[in-house]
């Protein structure tokens, strides 16, 4: 009696033709038209296209490699340029003089800095449209409002996802006015 044959217990019928059959059954035709490519990423909505040896290479996709190559080549020379500046300017004018060329430069950049800051912070002009009827913008909105509604799910994002049971009164307001008759409450 070999070995492997006297630690074997009595199978049913059942048993010697599941341990007979193979691990994984072979594919009916209907598994047989499943396709199997990877599986889409979850935010697509379409499946993945097969990869075709053929197709040309994507133009965006190399643009966008060379121009970021060339804007760390720039940035590279920027900093070639800062550096031996900085050396010249160390060379000639000794470390006192080294020290008050940048003191001056930062200086000239704070100033230019104040004065731009200055500029972007001031309230626009008023630009109202030629020819702009701001009740008749409202009567269309009105007449509007049998398909669309103001509300939370449309407001929340003028205010930053705030809940609309947290936004004041008055900034409410203040972007109904300026939506509607480009003025502030």
């Amino acid at each position: 009696m070999t070995a492997s044959s006297s630690h074997s217990m009595p199978q049913s019928h059942g048993q010697a033709a599941a341990a007979a059959a193979p691990p994984h059954p072979e594919p009916s035709p209907a598994h047989a038209r499943v396709s199997h490519h990877k599986a889409p990423h979850p935010g697509s909505a379409l499946p993945p296209s097969p990869a075709r040896r053929d197709a040309a290479p994507d133009p965006v996709a190399g643009l966008a490699t060379r121009l970021q190559l060339i804007g760390w080549g720039i940035v590279a020379a920027m900093w070639v340029v800062l550096v031996s500046s900085i050396a010249a300017a160390y060379l000639a004018l000794g470390l006192r003089g080294c020290l008050a060329c940048l003191g001056a430069a930062e200086l000239a950049f704070a100033a230019w800095y104040a004065r731009r800051a200055r500029a972007l912070s001031e309230a626009p002009c008023a630009s109202v449209p030629a020819n702009y009827d701001a009740d008749r913008v409202v009567a269309s909105y009105l007449n509007q409002s049998i398909f669309f509604r103001f509300n939370e799910r449309y407001a929340t994002p003028w205010f930053m996802d705030t809940p609309l049971h947290l936004v004041a009164r008055g900034n409410l307001a203040d972007l109904l006015a300026y939506g509607f008759w480009y003025k502030t409450v």
